[in-house]
């Protein structure tokens, strides 16, 4: 089945379904004077994706337990992402979320056997022939602060909070922690680069104390990470946006449960309204809806709403049942940030698509 990506019959340029049709996927090289990209070499050459996440192993407990996990991005979508296949590669007992730079010590034993990979392993098929195995890490998909634990970057609340840029963001109060993420002049900032990433990584680890570290922190946004031992590893390219809790249970909730809300832009009744709508509404086959219009009522409003169902509502609903309860202006604005969603949230998309969505966010 890892073979499988290379007959898939997808052979629209224009079009991104997966992560084959992405740059790093067709042009990967473990060494740089390679002829050929790494999955070209070999059918056994295997591209690897890194995740973390942490869990309440009790319903009424607080402690906390941190999975770290692989997935081979070489097998069918379908596939990769179910418990038969993800490899499971370490646990961190608890009984909190690991702090920063703590995950290095249970990192370091995966990046050996990374190390291991890279260079090639022979395995014995069950007909008892031999091969070599060789894989590379080339992705990370986790939420911001544990992509931030897991690659060495500052979190979404630093001085240096972007992964892409260098740029730096104050204060929305001086002296609060909360940054001010307006003026996206993007074409004016300074993109971070693999080489520049790995030298403030470097000047970190080197640093003698705590302040020193701190200091450097703010001013480049960069820890050491376990990672950067793999030599081929780009924690730049290879850490992507996660657009559930940043799109989704991020600015979507944000927007509704901290300002709307809050302000009486939807008060009670509209929620109401809104919610007796969004019963009479048909979607598509896999838009599951019942539930959002039960939590609309909840609480406040919108309680225990998932990542999934702010998409839905988003996406969806929200062109509809907003239509005529928010203000012309919040309402012709917040849909422009539908507009983009809508063209993120597609199975396939165009670099046009995510040129249009950027210029709308």
């Amino acid at each position: 089945m890892v073979k499988a990506w290379k007959t898939r019959g997808l052979n629209d340029d224009k079009n991104l379904y997966d992560v084959y049709d992405g740059d790093v996927w067709k042009n990967f090289k473990l060494d740089e004077n390679d002829e050929v990209p790494f999955v070209d070499q070999s059918d056994n050459n295997l591209m690897l994706s890194i995740g973390v996440d942490c869990y309440q192993n009790y319903t009424y407990s607080v402690h906390l337990t941190g999975a770290i996990y692989l997935t081979i991005l070489n097998l069918p979508k379908e596939m990769r992402d179910s418990k038969d296949f993800v490899i499971l590669s370490g646990l961190m007992p608890g009984p909190r979320e690991s702090k920063l730079d703590e995950i290095n010590n249970y990192l370091a034993p995966l990046v050996e056997e990374l190390k291991d990979l890279m260079n090639g392993v022979e395995m014995t098929l069950p007909n008892r022939s031999k091969i070599t195995v060789k894989a590379a890490l080339t992705l990370v998909v986790a939420d911001l602060p544990a992509a931030a634990k897991l690659c060495g970057f500052a979190l979404y609340n630093g001085i240096c909070a972007c992964r892409k840029c260098e740029r730096q963001f104050s204060a929305v109060v001086e002296g609060a922690a909360p940054r001010d993420y307006s003026g996206w002049e993007d074409e004016t900032w300074t993109p971070r680069t693999k080489a520049s990433n790995l030298t403030h990584a470097l000047e970190w680890k080197a640093a003698s104390n705590t302040a020193q570290k701190t200091a450097l922190v703010q001013k480049h946004g960069t820890r050491w990470s376990q990672l950067h031992l793999l030599e081929y590893f780009n924690p730049v390219d290879f850490t992507v946006i996660d657009p559930m809790h940043n799109l989704y249970l991020g600015t979507c909730k944000r927007i509704m449960v901290n300002m709307w809300i809050p302000d009486k832009d939807i008060v009670l009744a509209d929620r109401v309204r809104m919610s007796s709508l969004c019963g009479r509404i048909i979607l598509p086959f896999g838009y599951n809806h019942g539930s959002i219009a039960r939590k609309m009522l909840i609480g406040d409003g919108f309680g225990h709403m998932k990542g999934s169902e702010w998409l839905v509502f988003s996406v969806r609903l929200s062109p509809v049942i907003l239509k005529g309860i928010l203000s012309s202006v919040k309402y012709d604005n917040w849909m422009l940030y539908v507009k983009a969603l809508q063209l993120l949230s597609s199975k396939s998309v165009s670099l046009v698509d995510l040129n249009a969505a950027h210029v709308l966010f």
